[in-house]
């Protein structure tokens, strides 16, 4: 099993994606640690040539995007970016989506991380996509509230249904996915998850083809990550 040790991302502008703001005008709010970006690179490896992942931990919020783009700009198209998230916002989800896309990043969820809610959409950026044994993808049906936390007002909540499945599905069809899966999202009350099998991430093809930059991804484990009570990473480390 390969070790990998982990490089902080400097901050600073790099490179730019144009998005479509404005997609949702209703979200939840985030409650966990907003996702962070480190830079892998395999133990005992030295040089340019050495291969490096992305790891992106944490609750997606509408500008995960930047930060993507920001960690993205330090490395090369075909990257592999590896998620491990709980979920977050749906609008901030498809912004984080599309720039994966237009960076030209695979996605990978590998063995013992989730991609739940929010972060299965972003997932489905990915040039190519997997998802190791014992990885999951989880997904149900969308909550609507106030970005303050009150609820709408059922007649409200209806034509933002109404609204969102029509972006979801355009987005997810852009993204060469079957609109099948959304079908099983909404099907699944939103205090609830629903972990696609395998033969449904293949029949849905939100799992395509092999990782462009690395040869074995089932070397890779999902690096526990430490949590500081400000929400920085104070450790990030791969092991068995």
């Amino acid at each position: 099993m390969a070790n990998w040790r982990v490089g902080r991302l400097a901050g600073g502008i790099l490179g730019a994606w144009a998005v479509v703001a404005g997609l949702f005008p209703v979200v939840a709010a985030a409650a966990s640690p907003a996702m962070e970006f480190s830079i892998l690179t395999e133990e005992g490896c030295t040089g340019s040539n050495c291969p490096r992942l992305l790891l992106g931990e944490g609750e997606i919020e509408r500008d995960t995007y930047r930060a993507f783009l920001r960690a993205a700009g330090k490395l090369k198209p075909g990257t592999a970016l590896v998620l491990n998230s709980p979920g977050g916002e749906v609008s901030g989800a498809i912004l984080f989506g599309m720039a994966i896309r237009g960076a030209g990043f695979d996605t990978l969820v590998p063995s013992g991380a989730i991609c739940n809610s929010a972060c299965a959409y972003a997932f489905l950026g990915g040039v190519s996509r997997v998802v190791l044994t014992d990885g999951r993808i989880g997904v149900h049906r969308s909550r609507h509230q106030l970005s303050n936390g009150d609820k709408l007002p059922p007649d409200v909540e209806r034509e933002v249904d109404i609204e969102i499945n029509q972006k979801l599905k355009a987005y997810v069809t852009s993204m060469g996915v079957s609109s099948a899966m959304l079908r099983v999202a909404d099907r699944i009350a939103a205090n609830e998850i629903r972990y696609l099998t395998p033969k449904e991430m293949t029949s849905y093809r939100v799992v395509s083809g092999k990782l462009h930059m690395f040869g074995d991804p089932s070397r890779i484990r999902r690096p526990p990550r430490v949590w500081a009570p400000d929400g920085t990473t104070i450790e990030t480390r791969a092991g068995p």
